[in-house]
C-alpha cells in the first residue's frame, strides 16, 4: 500500500503509475493510495488509517467518498487501454473499502476482460493492482479529451463532455456533447473549456505523445486519468 504520488513503474499497474506521474508533475489530481497486483488483503480500517496519513485530516477522510478503480498491469498503456473492461466503484464509504477492493480485483477475471484479452492476443494472466482515490466533490460535469482526433487522425483536440460523473460517458452509456478545437484556434480565456484544452496539451507534452485524459469539473478541472491514445 503506497500513496499515489509515489507510484512508479509497473508494480502498481498502469492507472496508478499514470496518476503518480501527473501528481509529481503538478497537475490537479485527488489524493489516494494504490495496491500492487500481489498485495495482501487490507481491511477497511487499515486503508482508512493510511488515507488519513496521506490526506492529513481524519475529518476530511471520514466524510469523503472514494473511487475504487482497477489498475491492472498493461492497463492505460500505449498498447492496451482496457477502457470499460474492469470494474470501478464510485461513492464508496470508508467502511466499505475492503469489499470494494475485493470486487475490483475480481473483475480481472470477468467475461469482458477475458474477451478483450483474447481479441488483443494477451496470453498472460491478469495482474490487478487497485487505486483508492478521493472522489472529486460536487462534480457538475465530466469530460474525456483526445489531443489527437481518434477518428480522423488530425491534430485537432476533441473534448467530449456530459453532466455529472463520467462513468457513463467513459462506458459509452450516454451520447456526449462534443467540441473540436484546432491547435491554432483563438479561445477566450473565460471559456470554461479553455483550461481543460490547455491542460490536455500540457499532459501531452509530459507524455511526448498524443493522450486521452479524463477529467471532472466542480468549478475547476481535476484530472482522473491519462493514457496514450490507443487504436
Amino acid at each position: 500500500m503506497i500513496s499515489l504520488e509515489h507510484c512508479r513503474g509497473l508494480e502498481y499497474g498502469g492507472k496508478a503509475e499514470s496518476l503518480g506521474k501527473l501528481i509529481r508533475a503538478g497537475f490537479r489530481v485527488q489524493p489516494g493510495i494504490a495496491f500492487s497486483w500481489d498485495a495482501r488483503r487490507y481491511s477497511s480500517l487499515e486503508m482508512f488509517t493510511e488515507l488519513v496519513r496521506v490526506i492529513g485530516s481524519m475529518k476530511v477522510t471520514i466524510h469523503s467518498k472514494w473511487a475504487v478503480r482497477s489498475s491492472a498491469l498493461g492497463e492505460d498503456s500505449e498498447e492496451h487501454s482496457f477502457a470499460g473492461q474492469h470494474d470501478s466503484i464510485l461513492n464508496v464509504e470508508c467502511w466499505e473499502l475492503e469489499q470494494a477492493v475485493d470486487k475490483v480485483r475480481a473483475s480481472a477475471h470477468n467475461e469482458r476482460s477475458r474477451i478483450y484479452r483474447r481479441i488483443r492476443g494477451i496470453h498472460s494472466g491478469p495482474k490487478m493492482g487497485v487505486v483508492v482515490q478521493r472522489m472529486v466533490p460536487d462534480v457538475s460535469m465530466s469530460a474525456v479529451v483526445f489531443t489527437k482526433d481518434p477518428i480522423t487522425g488530425s491534430d485537432d483536440v476533441v473534448i467530449e463532455y456530459t453532466d455529472g460523473l463520467g462513468d457513463k460517458l467513459v462506458g459509452g452509456e450516454v451520447n456526449p456533447e462534443q467540441i473540436v478545437i484546432t491547435r491554432d484556434a483563438l479561445i477566450s480565456c473565460s471559456h470554461k473549456y479553455f483550461s481543460l484544452y490547455a491542460t490536455a496539451l500540457k499532459v501531452e507534452r509530459l507524455y511526448t505523445k498524443p493522450v486521452d485524459i479524463e477529467a471532472a469539473y466542480n468549478g475547476e478541472w481535476w484530472l482522473c486519468q491519462s493514457r496514450p491514445i490507443t487504436t
